[in-house]
């Protein structure tokens, strides 16, 4: 996996563990096109998918802080990642 998509995952998963709210906006997403596209009528197992599905994308479920090392970068730093 690239550097790039390594800081990015990194970035996300500390995003939905500082702000539960956008965690919450990415999840309802998720779900809505779960029940819009596929049909998944039963809300919490959209949840889940929503959580499952996230978790995969971002490694965002059990975030534990001490795996986390992020600085700020200047843009030119993160284009030579």
């Amino acid at each position: 996996m690239s550097k790039r998509i390594i800081l990015a995952r990194k970035i996300f998963k500390k995003a939905f563990e500082e702000n539960e709210g956008f965690r919450i906006g990415y999840q309802a997403n998720i779900a809505v096109l779960l029940y819009d596209r596929y049909g998944i009528i039963d809300m919490e197992e959209r949840n889940r998918a929503a959580n499952d599905i996230m978790d995969v994308i971002f490694d965002a479920r059990d975030f534990n802080k001490k795996d986390i090392v992020i600085k700020k970068f200047t843009r030119f730093e993160i284009m030579d990642i």
